[in-house]
């Protein structure tokens, strides 16, 4: 990744296509940011509080990194942050960094940050409970705002989960907090309702969504530059209609960039089903496009080749911390490897071949094994860095694919 020197003040963002397969809508380009350009496709761990769990993000290089904006704003403030720098000083990285409007913590009410799919293309999600006693014990990623009510107008009214203090979330706010942290790729505030909703609860949150992203927008270009993108969230839940229909709204104003966000149903297939309709239809506009919340193995080649230019989630932290690895390549062809299982104890081989030459670190799954059965806190950095860099190799190999027209 190249780093950029341009003041934030003379900065302006873009993206540039180098190659769109001949056999797909699979395409290879690059985020020109003003702290650095990224390579697409491009994978996105998500640092919630800042900082990857598990693993400091300088001994894995990511390009791009996601972070939470309520989180640090509920935590810490962001105007501390903007006092110390902003978010790349504060964090000490000197790479892109995209951040959210904290609407979806906001409006989650009991799910998890993301999808994951396993191999039978069935969602995985954790749920959670919305009784405020739950949160005692748990980080700040394992908990969510306790919504009182939002309107129209006003935005979002709900409790702090810190302290219980009550805030508001505007479209305008959530500009100003994240212009504060200085993220080089900024997300409007918008609604969320499940894939349970009724038709009309998904047209209400329809509305709502489009009515703040065009806010946050205005608000956003109304303001001296500041070299920050702002990416427009195409919604819609499982409605191809409704999905055309945000596609071409947001398409007509000035985002940067797009996302492909709110509800995309409950398995692989209604994802990919969405992702097909509105990857190219939304990349046809040069701008890139990223999917929210879904960066696991098995989504990452699927969604790729609809043109999809980068991917976020928790999944490869989270799998780490449960004490699981993924892999390819083994003699037993595994894909992933529960670490604490006995059979392990005695397997003096690296849990991934080709990773263990790519990145020199030779030690063996029984030490890995070993650490996790003493409860070692290593255990858990090493594990994290190993799936974040598993879907690193992934993504890069990806790219290079899309770039011979293999894919």
């Amino acid at each position: 990744m190249r780093r950029s020197c341009v003041s934030a003040a003379s900065f302006s963002f873009s993206f540039t296509v180098e190659h769109t397969s001949k056999r797909s809508a699979a395409r290879a380009g690059v985020m020109h940011t003003q702290h650095g350009d990224v390579l697409t496709p491009c994978y996105v761990p998500v640092a919630t509080n800042g900082t990857l769990k598990g693993v400091d993000h300088g001994e894995v290089e990511v390009p791009l990194m996601f972070m939470n904006t309520l989180h640090i704003e509920l935590i810490t403030g962001c105007e501390t942050i903007r006092q110390a720098g902003g978010i790349h000083a504060f964090v000490n990285r000197n790479a892109p960094i995209i951040t959210d409007s904290g609407g979806f913590q906001v409006f989650s009410l009991g799910q998890t940050g993301d999808l994951s799919f396993g191999g039978n293309g069935n969602a995985k999600e954790l749920k959670r409970s919305r009784d405020a006693s739950s949160y005692k014990g748990k980080d700040a990623s394992e908990r969510e705002a306790l919504l009182e009510r939002c309107t129209e107008e006003r935005g979002a009214v709900f409790k702090s989960y810190v302290d219980g203090s009550r805030h508001t979330l505007t479209p305008e706010k959530t500009v100003d907090l994240q212009r504060a942290l200085g993220s080089d790729i900024m997300l409007p505030l918008d609604h969320l309702s499940g894939h349970m909703a009724t038709k009309q609860e998904a047209e209400q949150s329809f509305h709502l969504s489009h009515v703040w992203m065009e806010r946050s927008l205005r608000h956003h270009l109304d303001q001296p530059a500041t070299g920050q993108a702002m990416f427009g969230i195409c919604h819609g839940g499982v409605d191809l209609e409704l999905r055309h229909k945000s596609a071409s709204f947001l398409m007509e104003r000035d985002f940067d960039g797009f996302a492909i966000g709110g509800s995309l149903g409950d398995g692989l297939d209604s994802c990919e089903t969405i992702v097909r309709a509105m990857a190219p239809k939304l990349g046809c506009s040069a701008r890139p496009v990223h999917l929210l919340g879904i960066a696991d193995a098995h989504s990452i080649p699927r969604f790729v080749q609809h043109g999809v230019d980068s991917f976020d989630s928790c999944y490869a932290t989270r799998l780490a911390r449960h004490g699981t690895l993924l892999c390819r390549g083994r003699p037993d062809g595994l894909s992933r490897i529960k670490v604490k299982q006995t059979k392990h104890k005695s397997d003096y081989e690296p849990p991934d071949w080709d990773l263990a030459e790519r990145t020199g670190d030779h030690r063996s799954l029984a030490y890995l094994h070993h650490l996790v059965r003493a409860n070692e806190p290593t255990a858990v950095t090493l594990m994290t860095r190993h799936n974040v860099l598993f879907l690193q190799r992934q993504i890069g190999e990806l790219r290079a694919a899309i770039l011979n027209d293999e894919i």
